[in-house]
Order: structure tokens, then sequence, then C-alpha cells
């Protein structure tokens, strides 16, 4: 197996409608990131750096290992941060006074929805109660003008019946991470009626992505770092999937990440249209089943097998598609990579990280890769 630094440029590239530069922007600008130590937090903070952004971060370590956090070095690229969690009020509006932050993005979390199952008080204390947290912490800081909260496409109250959510569909979610989330939402909407009226009140939206996939993700449960998981085992080499004809909206990290910035951009600016729930996820000709990804992951890692598990008992969607059309219109996002391309750019940093890159080969990786991604969005 073998990887280059140099990230393959993918078929197809937008050429209109694209997002509109915002990399200028982010000079100098004081940014908190909840949840910076996380695989898509790590990822904002390397993308923020590049944009010459003044970073903070308010994180727990997370349980797998390795840490993209550490294989990335994060902690050189922030200007301070606070490893701690989100549900420790006190902790975390002394953090967010002390860094005066004028951005906040909101992306701690208990992200999966297995571990829901297993340990619901921790899920909705972290996804709820430390919600409320963030925004009372940001609402009391008055150097705090736009604030994005991250949820998820699991958000919806999903009858499986084939259609793209939108925004204005109904909340739910059948495991209790879903339904947490939902609560999140459900929570930011009252909270920006109830308290953030008034004409110098900070900005608040949530953002509602698909899933990511990107190199450096090592969670459990989660299907790209199983897959990796399985490949590197000398002695087997066998993707177990639970669910295999589950349909999922799988798009890079990069792309809900540059739609959470151009988010918080426009939330800077005080434009009230941009107060409300968003969508990103990729377009519908993109989507692709568990087993299509897995296949997929195998051909481009040279080897391994795809098995599918004969009982698993937990409930999980089956499928979830995103309508993105108001992040279109209002926000000019449009994905750049297609799923193939994302599977392929995903298994090229797992490839490298699998031959023991030192973390300056990783960066230099993650920086190529965001700097392609760049320049197909703006081509």
């Amino acid at each position: 197996m073998t990887a280059t630094l140099t990230a393959p440029a993918p078929a197809s590239v937008a050429t209109t409608d694209t997002m509109p530069p915002v990399e200028n922007f982010w000079q100098g600008k004081r940014v908190l990131i909840t949840g910076h130590a996380g695989f898509k937090g790590s990822w904002l903070c390397m993308i923020l750096q590049r944009f010459g952004a003044k970073l903070y971060g308010f994180s727990l370590l997370p349980h797998a290992k390795p840490r993209i956090y550490n294989l990335l070095n994060i902690p050189e690229l922030l200007t301070d941060e606070c490893i701690a969690d989100i549900s420790d009020s006190a902790a975390l509006a002394d953090f967010v006074r002390r860094c005066e932050p004028e951005i906040v993005l909101h992306l701690a979390a208990q992200p999966l929805v297995r571990e829901s199952y297993r340990d619901p008080l921790t899920t909705y204390r972290t996804n709820v109660l430390g919600t409320l947290n963030v925004l009372e912490a940001c609402h009391h800081c008055p150097s705090v003008k736009a604030v994005v909260n991250v949820t998820t496409d699991k958000c919806y109250e999903n009858p499986e019946d084939g259609h793209a959510f939108v925004e204005s569909d109904p909340l739910g979610g059948y495991d209790l991470y879903s339904s947490s989330k939902a609560c999140s939402e459900i929570l930011s909407a009252s909270y920006r009626r109830s308290l953030l009226q008034e004409p110098h009140a900070m900005c608040l939206a949530t953002a509602r992505a698909g899933n990511v996939i990107g190199g450096g993700d090592f969670a459990d449960d989660r299907l790209l770092p199983d897959c990796i998981r399985a490949l590197s085992d000398p002695d087997n080499g066998t993707i177990v999937l639970r669910y295999p004809q589950a349909i999922r909206p799988w798009q890079h990290v990069l792309e809900p990440l540059f739609g959470y910035i151009t988010l918080a951009q426009r939330l800077y600016q005080r434009e009230s249209a941009y107060c409300g729930a968003f969508n990103f996820g990729p377009e519908q000709s993109q989507v692709l089943s568990v087993e299509q990804v897995a296949q997929q992951v195998v051909k481009i890692w040279g080897s391994g097998q795809v098995q599918v598990e004969a009982h698993d008992h937990l409930h999980e969607a089956g499928l979830l598609l995103l309508d993105s059309s108001k992040a279109k219109q209002l926000l000019g996002f449009k994905p750049v990579l297609t799923a193939s391309e994302a599977i392929e750019w995903t298994v090229q940093w797992y490839q490298l990280w699998q031959q023991g890159a030192p973390s300056d080969v990783l960066r230099t990786l993650t920086r190529l890769q965001i700097g392609e991604f760049v320049a197909l969005r703006e081509a």
C-alpha cells in the first residue's frame, strides 16, 4: 500500500454557484471551538489556522485512540485551550470570559448513536445541558457576535419514506443520540426567540450535516474507522457490516466545515436571515449504501474483504437524506467532492498514518487536502 502527499484531483469541479470566498474574513478573528480535540474540531482548527484566525479550544479528549488532536499536534495552533467538559458550566463560562471570542463554533458533543444506548445520561447531559451552558456563557460575554451550534442530520423525525429532509420538517429521533440533538435544535430556537431579540445580541444558527468522513476519525462504531481498523489488522482484514443496505449522506469533512464557517461569517455580519437552521449535505446523486462505501474502501486500500454481520439488535435509521437547498440559496453552498473522491481522500490519509507517518507529514497531507479543496471550491 502506498500513499502520496498530493491530494487526488476530483474529476468534476463546480464552476458556478460556489460558496463565496471567506478566507480573508477570518484573519485575526478570535474564534472559540468547543470540541476542538475531536475529529471535526481538529480539521476545523487546521482550516481556520490557515486563514489566520486566533483560535481557542474547549473540549474533552476523545476516548478513542489514536487521536487526530495529537497526530496533528493541534495545541500548537491554539492561543489557549481548556481540556474540560461543557457540562462544567463554571469552567466554561470562565474560559469564555477569559478568551473573549467573537465567534463560537459549538461542536462538542456525545456524537455516537450506539453510545447513547449505553449511556443515555451522559448523552443528554452533554448534548442538551452542555449546549445550554455554551449558549449561556456566550450570551453573557459581550464580545460574542455569532454562534453556530452544530447538530446532525439525525435530528429529524425519520419515517424513512425516501424524501430528503428540509429544515422545516418535524424534529424527533428514535434513538437517544438523535433525540438529544433534536432537543439541542429546539433549545437553540427557543433561546434565540426568548433571549436574543435585542438589536445587539449575538446571532445564533444551527447546522445539520450528514455522515462526514475524512482522515483522522478513530471513533468506535463509525464506518470508515471500523473499515480502517479491520484492514490494518494483518491477521484478519475483514470489514464486518451491521447494516449493509443503510443509506447515508456521506461527505468529506471539509464540505460541512466550510458551510459552518460561511454561516458564521454571515451571522457575524448581523444578517438576521441566517439566524436559523441549515442543512449541509451532499448531492442526492452521491448518496451511497454502507456496503458500497466499504467495497470502495477495500478497492482503494488494495486488500481486504467485506462481510455482513448476521445479528444486531440496536435500531439505527436505514435511510437518511438531506435537502441543502436553503444553504445553496442563501450561502452559495455547493459540494465540491463526489462520494468516491471523498472516500479516496479519506483512505489516502489513513494509509499514510498506517505507514507510521509522523505528525509533520500527516499535517502536510491535511494542509494539502485543505488547499486542494479551497482551490476547487473557488474554481
